[in-house]
């Protein structure tokens, strides 16, 4: 099931007369490997090839890369427990650098694409800035951007003993363009050996406008039927905010059917402060307060300025909780 990995490292280190950023300490490179193959997930004998590649500075900065390719397979996961239909093939690759994590100041930046033979893809690219004024103190925060194209996101499956070709029922899928936007920001504060404080916050933009809604045309493939052409009717009620279909017109026997409107418009922000006292040893005294605000007006719509305005205006909810934990006897 799995073939030999062959690794190549080569050492550049000087013992003396070294300077930073002159040379390499270490670079290393994973040659392709045939990885394990898709029966595992995808109930099929089609395998990846993988690349890596990872360098590391004297100055510790380190900077790696890789990426790997996949061949079309059964995916048995696409229909929600129905058939199982077509993985399209594609590729990804990643790369990503830092700076020394043992300094005060460090960045670490990821950036990573994928797409397939479908027409789907994806880019995300990541930043955080780490900061340690002190050894009491700790801070990271960074944003992440996100944007992909997914041409078969599952919506729902529908009952119809006219739908021969797929068993009795109708698997409905539609192109999903999706777009999120986040910020992850976490603070460790040590106030006395026996006093820490903790805070996470994440403000979240997230999108997802739907169109092209089909249905799948056969099991084992990566066919569909779609709405709206060729005789099958598809009408959007905006009072409603759902779709109705016809999926073979006024004058065949399948019925007509509707379901809501998938789109989605998600502005979220996460706040967890905890305050942790140790009493005595094995004895600690929490104290936390948390914070969640939504907003999901304009679905399918992305405007940064305009969400982030209806994010930080949102209604939320607070929770606080207090925890006393006592080793009795000590």
């Amino acid at each position: 099931m799995y073939s030999a990995l062959t690794r190549m490292c080569i050492s550049t280190a000087s013992a003396t007369g070294w300077s930073p950023g002159k040379s390499l300490v270490v670079v290393s490179a994973e040659l392709p490997k045939r990885s394990i193959p898709f029966s595992a997930q995808r109930n099929d004998t089609s395998s990846v090839q993988t690349r890596r590649t990872s360098i590391t500075f004297l100055n510790y900065w380190n900077l790696n890369g890789g990426g790997l390719v996949w061949r079309r397979a059964q995916d048995d996961r696409l229909t929600r427990g129905g058939p199982s239909a077509v993985a399209p093939g594609g590729y990804f690759w990643s790369i990503r650098g830092n700076t020394d994590s043992r300094q005060w100041f460090s960045v670490d930046t990821d950036f990573e694409r994928s797409a397939n033979d479908e027409g789907g893809w994806s880019n995300k690219a990541t930043l955080t800035v780490s900061i340690k004024p002190s050894s009491m103190v700790t801070i990271s925060t960074g944003p992440q951007w996100k944007r992909s194209r997914g041409e078969a996101q599952y919506v729902t499956t529908v009952d119809d003993a006219t739908a021969v070709a797929t068993h009795g029922q109708r698997y409905v899928f539609g192109t999903i363009d999706q777009t999120e936007i986040s910020m992850t920001t976490r603070l460790n504060l040590i106030l006395t050996p026996t006093v820490s404080v903790q805070v996470f916050a994440q403000p979240l933009l997230a999108s997802g406008d739907y169109v092209d809604f089909k249905e799948l045309a056969r099991p084992r493939t990566f066919d569909f039927l779609t709405y709206g052409s060729a005789g099958r009717a598809l009408d959007f009620d905006a009072f409603a905010n759902s779709y109705s279909v016809d999926p073979d017109g006024s004058a065949g026997p399948a019925s007509i059917f509707s379901f809501d409107n998938p789109d989605f418009n998600l502005k979220s922000l996460k706040l967890n402060a905890v305050f942790r006292w140790e009493i005595k040893s094995g004895s600690n005294f929490y104290a936390v307060w948390t914070r969640q605000q939504e907003d999901e007006r304009d679905p399918g719509h992305f405007v940064f300025g305009r969400d982030t305005g209806r994010l930080f205006g949102a209604p939320g909810d607070d929770v606080f909780l207090v925890k006393i934990a006592y080793w009795i006897g000590r």
